[in-house]
């Protein structure tokens, strides 16, 4: 039995949704069948953590994806009609202003998923924070950081200068005002 096998066999008042994490991975890992099983199984809300627009900002991170994996994924989803919501961090120590602007371009780009309920909320959350026991936190030399006065949001990144603190909520509200004004609804 399957869960999509066992989800049939319920009363129509009895199938469940399931909301949960997913990782973005390429078609070769994610082929269209797959989306239909989890449509089938019945996945309801996908929470994926794109984090950002920018390629070489999720590198960085380690993300594992590309913008052509999220395309795909983002096609799939749609297709199924499985919904997802977006996990962002806005100011990533080695977020430029070009980078920031590949983070309101793809927006941009993917209103139509937000018109049609596929994007159905974007979680924008602070700005970066340094949270203890994390890989940025615990190698602060390695990335370049320099905390101040002991505080999560009190940090500069010594290759990346002009993102202090003032910037980054600068562009976090951007960001919630473009996104707005696109017609997403915000977390």
């Amino acid at each position: 039995f399957t869960l999509a096998e066992f989800r049939q066999t319920l009363p129509e008042h009895r199938k469940f949704i399931w909301d949960t994490h997913y990782i973005v991975r390429p078609r070769n890992q994610m082929p269209p069948e797959y989306f239909d099983v989890m449509k089938e199984a019945g996945c309801g809300t996908l929470l994926i953590g794109v984090e950002s627009g920018s390629q070489s900002v999720r590198d960085h991170m380690k993300k594992g994806f590309s913008q052509e994996d999220l395309d795909y994924n983002m096609e799939q989803l749609d297709r199924v009609g499985i919904k997802c919501r977006f996990l962002m961090i806005v100011g990533y120590p080695t977020e430029t202003e070009y980078n920031f602007q590949e983070t309101l371009d793809m927006f941009t780009n993917y209103r139509p998923y937000s018109d049609r309920g596929t994007i159905e909320e974007v979680n924008l959350g602070l700005t970066l924070n340094l949270l203890p026991n994390t890989p940025l936190t615990d190698d602060l030399e390695k990335y370049k950081l320099k905390k101040y006065n002991n505080h999560i949001n009190d940090w500069i990144c010594e290759e990346n200068p002009s993102l202090d603190y003032k910037e980054r909520l600068r562009r976090r509200i951007l960001l919630q005002s473009h996104v707005e004004k696109l017609g997403y609804r915000v977390f």
